[in-house]
């Protein structure tokens, strides 16, 4: 009887263990601030480790992402190579949800400030991260390099350094998208 028990205790201990495996997608990746998030603010529809969106990068205190919950579940933490940054699903976004009824992955990321002091080059900011396919790990493990420098640096309204731009043309000053 205690054999069993230790059997049924191992296999659920395993059974974690793949599960929590890392693995890749090709995903979009988007990104959104205190103005363009929906309502405006650093508000957050699933707080796991934050009380409102934020975070360095680590993968202690991972930046938040907004994601389908369909397809990420909160609390699950991914990690963008381009970037060196762990991210944290903790919002939703509205088309993050659309894109995974077709099976597409796309997460929105959080690059701040959590005010809405930022505009222009906070959406300039946006649209030069924004991809529309690469690399994210999934569940990744503690120790990949880190680069802890802001994405969006909201004092200087500086954006941080990019290998490649891709712009977002329906994300302009004008022309804000909502997420829900």
């Amino acid at each position: 009887m205690v054999n069993t028990y230790v059997l049924i205790i191992s296999v659920f201990i395993s059974l974690l263990h793949v599960a929590s495996a890392e693995y890749t997608v090709s995903s979009e990746v988007t990104f959104y601030g205190a103005r363009d998030n929906c309502p405006p603010g650093a508000s957050i529809a699933y707080p796991v480790i934050h009380t409102e969106a934020g975070g360095i990068g680590t993968h202690a205190d991972p930046i938040t992402f907004a994601g389908a919950p369909k397809c990420f579940r909160p609390g699950t933490r991914i990690y963008n190579p381009r970037l060196k940054k762990y991210f944290i699903m903790e919002d939703e976004c509205e088309e993050c949800e659309q894109d995974w009824e077709n099976r597409k992955y796309h997460v929105d990321c959080w690059i701040g400030p959590p005010t809405l002091t930022a505009g222009t080059e906070l959406i300039a900011c946006e649209n030069a991260l924004t991809v529309d396919s690469e690399t994210i790990i999934v569940d990744p493990n503690s120790t990949l390099p880190v680069d802890t420098t802001p994405l969006f640096n909201g004092a200087t309204e500086k954006c941080i350094a990019v290998s490649y731009t891709h712009l977002r043309a329906h994300e302009t000053g004008r022309n804000l998208v909502c997420r829900l």
